[in-house]
């Protein structure tokens, strides 16, 4: 798969291994059209895409924002996910979509600090339970 890379056309799979790149997946329709892994073992290993699936969400939203399928930012999230009205921390119920956005809802949230090593949810395997 040709690019334009810094102004110059550049092989994609040649740009990603002078990134240093890990791996990507290129799909378009439920159709792969492109895939790159540094090695073999590479394809084969779970990666952490903490910020990658923050990116994506926030681009998600600003399409459904503008496809008015979500009404503002405001909206409480509550309204995607009723379980949450029923949830025994009541403060979940005031969480908006812009919160989730910003990682602004206000819960008092460690990580590695004062739990000595990586919080109890990573390891638990109903993450929506926290």
């Amino acid at each position: 798969m040709q690019i334009t890379w810094n102004k110059n056309s550049a092989h994609l799979s040649d740009v990603l291994k002078r990134e240093k790149i890990h791996s990507c997946l290129i799909s378009k329709n439920d159709v792969l059209l492109f895939q790159y892994y540094k090695n073999n073992k590479t394809e084969k290993k779970m990666h952490k895409v903490n910020s990658v699936t923050k990116s994506i969400t926030s681009s998600l939203i600003g399409i459904a924002l503008e496809q008015r399928l979500v009404p503002d930012l405001s909206t409480p999230i509550s309204e995607f996910f009723p379980s949450i009205i029923h949830d025994s921390d009541p403060r979940k119920q005031n969480i908006t979509i812009e919160h989730l956005l910003t990682m602004s809802a206000g819960f008092d949230w460690p990580e590695m600090g004062e739990w000595g090593g990586w919080p109890h949810m990573i390891h638990s395997p109903n993450w929506d339970g926290w």
